[in-house]
């Protein structure tokens, strides 16, 4: 730091939602915890400021604000709903995440965000389906976002493994049929490299076989 710095140190205020909001803004994770414990305590009194801090360019506070909005305590699922059709796509991620922490409904959630232009959200949804792809919902959603791979794309496959593996064979199926059977393209073939069901063995063995696969 530059030489004769005078350092101040400013007071954190936890006594009122207004202040305890402000010093949710700060960079000092001690005085961010007391003030998402005060926020929290205030309860549904805490919304009218963090929708003001919501309200800022700052995705950042942004985040933390969606935080606590969704919080059972103070706020509902609406305000994940609401977020879930955000401009900045960080924002849209911290939505699915926070309806997941919460307890809201995920999969609907999923389904509202399959047609995502950002790969970030999409990976996310992709996790979050983990453990919701034993139902034909669920699987049918993870057909969706696995449709949408493009290969090359070793992060999305990844999420798409996570996303599929305590159900690899109803996801498989689901996907054939959303893609009428047309499994040989390039990201098709990484899909059925990454799920390894029995089934994917036969389409593994074509794709060893072919002259058109790299050495």
């Amino acid at each position: 730091s530059p030489p004769n710095t005078n350092y101040t140190i400013p007071e954190a205020d936890f006594s009122n939602p207004a202040s305890a909001a402000q010093a949710l803004t700060s960079p000092a994770s001690e005085t961010r915890y007391r003030a998402w414990q005060a926020l929290v305590e205030f309860g549904a009194q805490s919304k009218p400021a963090l929708e003001l801090l919501f309200a800022s360019h700052n995705t950042q506070m942004r985040a933390r604000a969606l935080w606590l909005l969704a919080h059972p305590n103070i706020g509902d699922s609406n305000q994940v709903d609401r977020a879930l059709n955000d401009s900045d796509a960080r924002i849209r991620l911290v939505a699915l995440r926070a309806t997941r922490r919460y307890g809201y409904d995920l999969l609907s959630s999923v389904e509202a965000l399959i047609g995502d232009p950002s790969p970030l959200v999409l990976r996310e949804c992709a996790t979050a389906l983990r453990t919701l792809t034993g139902s034909s919902r669920g699987a049918r959603a993870w057909a969706q976002l696995a449709k949408r791979h493009v290969a090359g794309d070793r992060w999305s496959l990844e999420g798409l493994g996570i996303g599929s593996d305590l159900n690899r064979e109803r996801c498989f199926d689901f996907w054939m049929q959303a893609n009428d059977g047309q499994w040989n393209t390039p990201a098709g073939r990484e899909i059925v490299w990454r799920l390894k069901t029995p089934k994917c063995l036969p389409l593994l063995a074509k794709i060893i076989a072919s002259p058109e696969t790299e050495q």
